[in-house]
């Protein structure tokens, strides 16, 4: 080929990419597709909608399960695996004399091995512990639930042991009313999942919590609680509050306010990741207001420095989960918006780039991720909300990283030719010096490489 051509090649491509490419074109970048759309109902007088998934081997048979709150009823949807990767259609338990379920959770909180559920409602804390197996060895499902007052407007619920005996303690944030008094409450577990009732931590008037956490984050054993909410003067903020630890006696010494750190968008969910890989958890947080996620990372001793990460639109929720199996935790960001899940995968750094867009529901608000076809990478479940529809949806991709391979030298986007998804390849690694589109291994992703890429232009050989 003569080299006006390859000039003119390069150019066009260059112009037709902008000189950058999605890291899904290249082999070994995050690739999922749609599995199936599951239709639920509820039984409820108002219109079905699905507000939050969990997920958790509810029958220890060894495949993960579903479970998900329906916003306007006393319904919490169980959807079974069938072992292979498909589903069970759903059973329905009810959190008795508590509607209006919002974030739920699933963990083994009485320590017998069986994955409990725990529910923010409006009543307050939902806790349905997993019966486990009889003699027959069937499983016998939920005993009937437990309600736990927790404030005026329960929204978010998490688990975390902050009194330093080893069990999950429940941390609920009150939504509150405005202009009233309001903050979160505390459950402490006595170790067999039956819980104190709650201990109201008061924040502010007006403070409106939304989301908490409960997060080791100074490594000393006992979990901090951070709750998003906002001032009296409507500013939204991050709330810190501090874990007194144990005192002379050795009994637990409390919660104590220590500060709050301003994140000016309306916050709706917080989560933890090591992001930067340093050993320390880090946080990020969705709004639902600005087309941001804020990232906070920890410096190993509490103090959190804030950086924001552009995306379209809104975000309702964000799922650490490692994507693409490097190790490294990505994120699974919820766009109700547009209708989507967005993966973001960490570049090593703790920073993101966005990978892929997956197509979910109306306007879905929830996410969460399991590995439910066992074949060693995690899958995603969105909960879609479809407002006005008397359904709602659960969205399931199955990831598929990793199972695609090069047939041929060159082929870096693994479609078994040689073409212009190779030379986007070669374009978006350029400079680098560990990346696929090193295509003649020397170490540096330049010229060298677009001429290897022309000069084998065409199909793999068969």
């Amino acid at each position: 080929m003569c080299k006006a051509w390859i000039q003119a090649a390069v150019l066009a491509v260059v112009g037709l990419a902008g000189a950058s490419v999605r890291a899904s074109e290249l082999c070994g970048g995050v690739d999922y597709v749609l599995q199936e759309s599951l239709l639920v109902d509820t039984a409820g007088d108002s219109n079905a909608f699905v507000r939050c998934v969990a997920t958790g081997d509810l029958d220890n048979d060894g495949s993960p399960d579903i479970v998900a709150s329906d916003r306007f009823s006393e319904e919490l949807l169980l959807v079974l695996n069938d072992g292979s990767g498909g589903f069970l259609p759903p059973v329905s338990i009810f959190t008795t004399g508590a509607k209006w379920n919002r974030i739920i959770l699933c963990e083994d909180l009485n320590g017998d091995g069986w994955v409990d559920i725990a529910s923010s409602a409006l009543e307050g804390l939902v806790v349905f512990l997993n019966r486990g197996v009889g003699a027959s060895e069937d499983w016998l499902g939920f005993e009937p639930s437990d309600l736990y007052p927790s404030g005026v407007n329960p929204h978010w619920v998490d688990a975390a042991d902050i009194d330093g005996d080893g069990d999950k303690d429940l941390l609920v944030a009150d939504l509150g009313e405005p202009g009233e008094m309001t903050g979160f409450h505390y459950f402490l577990n006595d170790g067999t999942g039956d819980y104190a009732p709650g201990v109201q931590f008061d924040i502010g008037i007006d403070a409106r919590c939304i989301s908490i956490i409960g997060e080791d984050l100074n490594d000393d054993g006992l979990a901090e609680v951070l709750v998003t909410g906002r001032l009296p003067n409507a500013i939204n903020v991050l709330h810190v509050v501090d874990n007194a630890g144990m005192d002379d006696q050795g009994n637990w010494a409390g919660l104590s306010y220590r500060s709050n750190a301003i994140i000016e968008y309306g916050a709706c969910s917080i989560r933890s990741g090591d992001f930067d890989v340093d050993g320390d958890p880090d946080l990020v947080i969705c709004h639902r207001t600005r087309g941001k996620i804020t990232l906070l990372y920890n410096d190993g001793v509490g103090g959190l420095t804030h950086v924001e990460h552009p995306v379209p639109l809104t975000a309702e929720h964000a799922e650490p989960f490692d994507a693409n199996g490097d190790g490294l935790p990505d994120l699974a960001v919820v766009i109700k918006e547009m209708n989507q899940v967005k993966i973001y995968v960490n570049d090593g750094s703790g920073l993101f780039a966005s990978e892929e867009s997956l197509a979910t529901g109306v306007e879905p608000k929830f996410c969460a991720v399991a590995d439910f076809d066992l074949d060693g990478s995690p899958d995603i479940v969105s909960a879609d909300s479809h407002p006005g529809f008397d359904w709602s949806s659960l969205t399931i991709h199955r990831n598929r990283t990793g199972t695609v391979e090069s047939t041929c030298d060159g082929d870096i986007s693994c479609d078994g030719r040689i073409g212009v998804d190779d030379l986007l390849g070669v374009i978006s690694g350029w400079g680098q010096t560990d990346h696929p589109g090193d295509v003649n291994v020397d170490g540096y992703v330049g010229v060298d490489d677009l001429l290897t890429i022309v000069s084998l232009w065409g199909p793999c050989d068969p």
